[in-house]
């Protein structure tokens, strides 16, 4: 009878560890689909993030189209017609969500200058920089960034090879230009006192560089250029106040003019005329949304052909950034 017990109570002692061993593995089944259905839903929420974002994205590249757009009707309005600069409204930064009155952080109308996220787009005019497809070899030469033979390569690049009948294909990104060789990462880059080759470059435009929008650096670099010029060209622009960007601006009405308002002579004025323009068609818009204060970051770019009123994109590219 005794012995018949212990048989007993032996076989409860065994279901119950059975038991017990059954319950914690489903214990961690259960953990493990727990974490995994808590790993999906922050996956699928980021996946939601960085559509919105992206979105927020292209939504404010084609409010910039929308400007330039509109610019031919503002600059009838303004009697700017006929010149581009960034005195004019399309050049204006805009945040959207700034413009519509609601930020990310604290609602509809209230502001946290380190938290809140942006909807914002930034035109840039090629036009202002120099064309590599186009300039001349002349004005190639001036640039200390590129070596005679870079400039030969360029050049072929161009228009091709005769001798081995290679045809010319033109560069279609800034980029290619670092697949020459003799073009180093200073060069590309910059230094400190200096900007690189990809601030100096575009591959969009006719060769002529709008004076109107064109940095201090990329005037520099027009050949032949008299001493003083380019400081009494910018001068002009700034404005009574001495600063670019700001709301008295001035712009050149044509060519012509920036001998009479930059106050410059007749014999400096021929570089001015052989090189520049006061008008541009091609600008690249930059769109960059945010979310969760900044960690979700998607950004567009789109560089667009303007013929008004039509716009036509011939360059698009997006990408994500998390923080």
């Amino acid at each position: 009878m005794i012995a018949r017990n212990r048989t007993g109570i032996g076989n409860c002692g065994f279901v119950l560890v059975t038991v017990l061993w059954v319950l914690a593995i489903l214990s961690l089944i259960a953990i493990g689909f727990g974490r995994r259905a808590m790993m999906d839903r922050k996956a699928a929420t980021y996946t939601l993030d960085h559509d919105k974002a992206m979105f927020r994205a292209r939504g404010a590249v084609e409010r910039g189209i929308a400007e330039l757009r509109n610019k031919a009707i503002i600059d009838a309005l303004y009697l700017q017609a006929g010149r581009t600069s960034y005195a004019q409204r399309w050049a204006r930064p805009m945040d959207l969500l700034a413009e519509g009155g609601y930020f990310a952080k604290g609602g509809a109308g209230k502001k946290n200058d380190e938290d809140r996220d942006v909807c914002e787009y930034r035109i840039r005019d090629e036009e202002s920089l120099i064309c590599i497809n186009s300039v001349d070899e002349t004005f190639l030469t001036g640039i200390k960034a590129l070596t005679p033979s870079a400039i030969r390569k360029i050049m072929r690049w161009r228009g091709g090879d005769p001798d081995t009948n290679e045809v010319g294909q033109g560069f279609q990104t800034i980029e290619e230009l670092r697949n020459i060789e003799g073009i180093k990462d200073d060069n590309w880059f910059g230094e400190d006192d200096a900007p690189g080759l990809k601030d100096l470059i575009t591959c969009w435009g006719d060769g002529k560089i709008n004076v109107n929008t064109a940095t201090p650096e990329v005037l520099e670099l027009i050949p032949d250029l008299a001493d003083g010029v380019v400081a009494a060209v910018v001068s002009y622009r700034a404005g009574p106040d001495g600063e670019l960007f700001t709301a008295d601006d001035r712009d050149f009405s044509d060519v012509g003019t920036v001998s009479t308002q930059a106050e410059i002579s007749g014999d400096d004025m021929q570089s001015v005329i052989q090189y520049c323009k006061v008008d541009s068609q091609f600008f690249t818009i930059r769109g960059v949304a945010t979310l969760r204060q900044g960690k979700v970051r998607a950004t567009c770019v789109a560089t667009v052909f303007m013929q008004p009123p039509n716009a036509t994109v011939i360059k698009w590219r997006e990408e994500f950034l998390e923080s």
